[in-house]
C-alpha cells in the first residue's frame, strides 16, 4: 500500500520491514541524530494511537542549563476502553520501532558510539526504549506499561474535543491529568546523549475522548426515584382571608351582636396608620379615620 505525506501509519497496517534509516547526521555543536523513515512515506512519519490514559497530565521542567523548558506527557497503555486488541497491536508497533532502532545502532556502533558494542552492553546500559515497563505496586504487581511523548512549546499541538471541535491548548503543569485521549504522533530522529540513545515521539494533535468531572462541578444525577428533587416552583401569593365583623347597635349595649363577613380593608398607608378606602383621615394625618360603626370590633376569621 502506497503512503503519502499526509497518510498516517495505523497499528494494524504497520510493516516493520519498511522502516528506513538515513545516514548519521551531526549538528554544529557535534550532536548526533539519525532520521527515521518509512517506505513510501515522504517527510516525517506520523502514526495514530488508540485511546490512551494520561495519569499525570503535562510535565514541565527546565533543562539542566536552564536554557529552555521541556514539556512531555506520560501515557499509560492500559486499554481503558476495553479494546485490548487495538492496544496489543499498538504496543507491537512501538516495540518493532524500538527493535529496529536498536539493531541499526548495534550494526553501526563504531560510527554511533566510537567503538564496537555488544548487544547486551548496548541494551542494558545505553538503550532507552519508547515503551517502558510499568513500575512495581506495593503488592508486587506492576502498573500498565507507559510511554513518553514530547510536547513542543514552539509549535503547540492542535487539541480537539470528542466532537472534533478545536480547543485552545493549555500549558500549565498537570493539565489533562486523568484524560483519555487519542494522539497523532510524529516520529523524531534517533537521539544520542552521553552514549544513551533512543527514539522519541512528538505530539502533533490530540483528541479528548473522555475528561474527568471537575471537583467543583455538581455531581448529582437523576436516579429516577420518587424522592428526586422537583424543579423549583415560582413564589405564590396567598389570598387574604375575609374578616368577621361583630356589630353592636349604637346606644344599646344590651342588644345582641350580629356577625357578618367583611372583605379585607383596602386603602393606603399614611405614616404608621392604615386608611381605609372611602374614609377620611384625622386632621394632620396622625391616624386612621374613625369607622362608620363606632362600637364595631373586627375579629379575623
Amino acid at each position: 500500500m502506497a503512503t503519502t505525506a499526509n497518510q498516517l501509519l495505523m497499528p494494524g497496517a504497520f510493516d516493520p520491514s519498511k522502516i528506513q534509516f538515513e545516514p548519521l547526521a551531526r549538528n554544529q555543536r557535534g550532536g548526533k541524530s539519525i532520521k527515521v523513515g518509512y517506505q513510501g512515506c515522504r517527510g516525517y512519519v506520523r502514526l495514530q494511537t488508540p485511546e490512551l490514559h494520561l495519569p499525570f497530565g503535562l510535565s514541565v521542567f527546565d533543562e539542566e542549563d536552564r536554557s529552555k523548558t521541556s514539556t512531555s506527557m506520560e501515557c499509560s497503555l492500559d486499554a481503558r476502553n476495553g479494546d485490548q486488541e487495538k492496544m496489543r497491536k499498538f504496543m507491537q508497533m512501538m516495540q518493532a520501532l524500538d527493535e529496529a532502532v536498536f539493531q541499526h545502532c548495534l550494526a553501526n556502533s563504531v560510527e554511533c558510539f566510537g567503538k564496537q558494542m555488544t548487544a547486551d552492553m548496548l541494551r542494558e546500559a545505553f538503550f532507552r526504549p519508547i515503551v517502558r515497563e510499568g513500575k512495581l505496586k506495593p503488592d508486587n504487581t506492576r502498573y500498565p506499561p507507559q510511554m513518553r511523548v514530547k510536547v513542543s512549546s514552539l509549535a503547540p499541538p492542535k487539541l480537539f474535543d470528542a466532537a472534533r471541535n478545536e480547543m485552545e491548548w493549555e500549558t500549565e503543569a498537570g493539565k489533562y491529568k486523568g484524560h483519555v485521549v487519542k494522539m497523532i504522533l510524529q516520529i523524531q530522529p534517533v537521539w544520542f546523549v552521553n552514549k544513551m540513545f533512543g527514539l522519541s515521539l512528538r505530539l502533533q494533535q490530540m483528541i479528548v475522548m473522555h475528561a474527568p468531572t471537575p471537583d467543583n462541578a455538581c455531581l448529582f444525577v437523576d436516579d429516577g426515584s420518587a424522592s428526586s428533587l422537583p424543579p423549583a416552583l415560582p413564589p405564590q401569593v396567598l389570598p387574604l382571608k375575609p374578616e368577621l365583623v361583630v356589630s353592636v347597635p349604637k346606644g344599646d349595649p344590651q342588644a345582641p351582636a350580629t356577625k357578618h363577613e367583611h372583605p379585607p380593608a383596602q386603602g393606603t398607608k399614611q405614616g404608621d396608620a392604615f386608611v381605609s378606602k372611602g374614609a377620611k383621615a384625622e386632621p394632620g394625618g396622625s391616624g386612621p379615620a374613625k369607622p362608620a360603626i363606632e362600637a364595631s370590633t373586627r375579629i379575623k376569621a
